[in-house]
């Protein structure tokens, strides 16, 4: 945050060669140019309900009872509740004149947040009054400059590089909507709008990044992204009527000029709606659904509740930060001190809610807000409103009939040679939480068993199954032939095996000892299989005895 006496020695630095370039700048580029370039370097970190002269030429007036204010010189910067009233010079190529000033109010957001404003650029034939008087800054009904008007030239631009005369308002990212009054209109706005007003009786909004809302006479009237609307003071009773039937398509060309860096948040310029799209906004608009949460309209959260948006809360903006009970279904805003963000869960489950609470600090958002994260995570259906039923062919289970964890309050320790994330100050989770381990694990030896806590599943091997039965000695030539229910495996040389048992038979041969024996119960002897007529082992073929033998040919 820049301080006055920074800005002064900024400004006597920079001066000289501001006014040099100016008094030889006489092509609209190079006076453009040449504004923009020093709206940038004198303006910037400009604080709260402050107003900073960015190009020559302004000319400010203070409100009554004002003595010390002073605002006649490029990069000057004074209290917009100061001021009374500032006029600004349109493009004069002859001795380089473009008025631009910028501004940065508070608006209606809280007084906790003095690091987030809204930013107002105001370059061209450009006229403000400030409508906001001091008491109603005292008593709270405002904010300085939160009510003001607004006059600016239409069609005035000198070349290709110079936007038309204006004012180009941005509100912060996470504030939700914010609201202020221009020429008698409330405005309604969480995006970025370009505002022109050929008198103080009229308004006309394009609406660039977002979406906002005009409000008069108990009337709110859309303007989204890509679209431009007006609204006039009428002669008749008073009121206010449309400029135009329906919301419009405004020319990309003309606003590709607009001073873009000098917002606090960079943005790209929506493409106007096509005679398609415009329809079917006409008739979400006349039906009364939302315009939001598909292309080409905007997320939900960028718009105004009245047309279908969900307006967060700041509680810090509450007394004791206690919300009242009407506003408690309502999500905190992103830039609240009381709003957690999601983080990314080293457990299965969602960072959220069933139902919100505000009042408690570190209140998670709700889980009807991340339905589509929750349903992807958790392989769920968000259950339905009453009255609706789910798409065809959709099985999984309900979301609310899973659990839903909270999330850790611990942190995981980085491995060796890696550090925390800035800001991390949870303890470590030895003894709360075991991350998963990575891979598989090989299969038990027989007999063993995995190690405690082993979760792992088995790697998939291509090697046999492992034969564990005692094996058996390979018989020697004068040897028996092997019994044909016999099919342990031949011990290999170098096994261990048994000693045969001791000759019982008198021949001096080698007695095979029978198979492991089976734990069935004892067969009888009349229903055992009757022994092979063939004797040899398996590998010999049978011999050819004469009962056999083919019949002679040619018999």
């Amino acid at each position: 945050m820049k301080k006055p006496l920074f800005f002064m020695i900024v400004t006597l630095l920079l001066l000289p060669s501001i006014i040099i370039a100016q008094a030889t700048a006489t092509t609209c580029p190079d006076i453009v140019n040449i504004a923009i370039e020093a709206a940038n370097e004198l303006c910037e970190g400009l604080e709260r309900n402050s107003i900073c002269y960015g190009n020559f030429k302004l000319d400010a007036t203070p409100q009554d009872g004002v003595e010390r204010f002073y605002f006649d010189r490029v990069g000057d910067i004074a209290s917009v509740n100061d001021l009374a009233r500032l006029e600004m010079s349109p493009m004069k190529e002859d001795v380089g004149e473009w008025g631009v000033a910028v501004m940065a109010l508070q608006a209606n957001l809280p007084n906790t947040l003095p690091g987030q404003n809204v930013t107002f650029i105001l370059f061209g034939d450009v006229t403000l009054e400030n409508a906001t008087t001091q008491q109603q800054v005292e008593n709270g009904e405002f904010s300085p400059m939160q009510a003001f008007y607004l006059t600016t030239g239409i069609g005035d631009s000198n070349c290709a590089e110079a936007p038309e005369s204006g004012m180009l308002v941005q509100t912060p990212e996470g504030v939700g909507s914010v609201n202020f009054v221009v020429n008698g209109v409330e405005v309604a706005m969480g995006s970025t709008v370009f505002f022109q007003a050929e008198t103080p009786d009229q308004l006309i909004g394009s609406t660039v990044e977002g979406a906002a809302t005009f409000t008069v006479d108990d009337e709110t009237y859309p303007i989204v992204a890509g679209t431009r609307f007006g609204i006039a003071e009428s002669d008749d009773d008073g009121g206010f009527e449309p400029l135009m039937d329906a919301p419009e398509s405004y020319e990309l060309e003309g606003f590709e000029a607009l001073p873009l860096d000098l917002l606090e948040r960079e943005i790209e310029i929506e493409p106007p709606f096509d005679e398609a799209q415009l329809e079917e906004l006409q008739r979400r608009i006349d039906e009364g659904l939302p315009l939001c949460g598909e292309e080409p309209f905007p997320p939900c959260e960028a718009l105004p509740e009245v047309l279908g948006g969900i307006d967060c809360i700041f509680p810090e903006a509450f007394e004791d930060n206690i919300v009242p009970d009407e506003l408690l279904a309502n999500p905190i805003c992103e830039a609240s001190a009381f709003f957690v963000p999601i983080p990314v869960m080293p457990i299965e489950g969602v960072n959220c809610v069933l139902e919100q609470a505000p009042n408690e600090e570190n209140s998670l958002p709700l889980c009807s807000d991340l339905a589509s994260k929750i349903e992807e995570q958790l392989q769920c259906v968000m259950r339905p409103p009453a009255g609706e039923e789910l798409p065809e062919g959709e099985t999984r289970p309900f979301c609310d009939e899973l659990a839903i964890q909270p999330p850790l309050d611990c942190v995981m320790r980085p491995p060796a040679g890696e550090e925390l994330p800035e800001g991390e100050t949870r303890p470590f989770c030895e003894g709360e939480f075991v991350p998963p381990l990575e891979g598989c694990v090989m299969p038990p030896a027989p007999g063993e068993e995995l190690p405690e806590g082993e979760t792992r599943p088995l790697c998939e091997t291509n090697l046999p199954p492992v034969d564990d039965r005692t094996c058996i000695m390979r018989p020697g030539p004068n040897d028996p032939p092997l019994p044909i229910t016999e099919t342990r495996p031949f011990c290999e040389e170098g096994d261990v095996t048994p000693p045969p048992p001791t000759d019982t038979t008198g021949n001096g041969g080698n007695v095979i000892p029978p198979p492991d024996p089976t734990p069935t119960e004892d067969v009888p002897l009349e229903t055992l299989p009757p022994p092979p007529d063939n004797l040899l082992p398996p590998d010999n073929p049978p011999l050819m005895t004469p009962d056999i033998l083919p019949p002679p040919i040619g018999n």
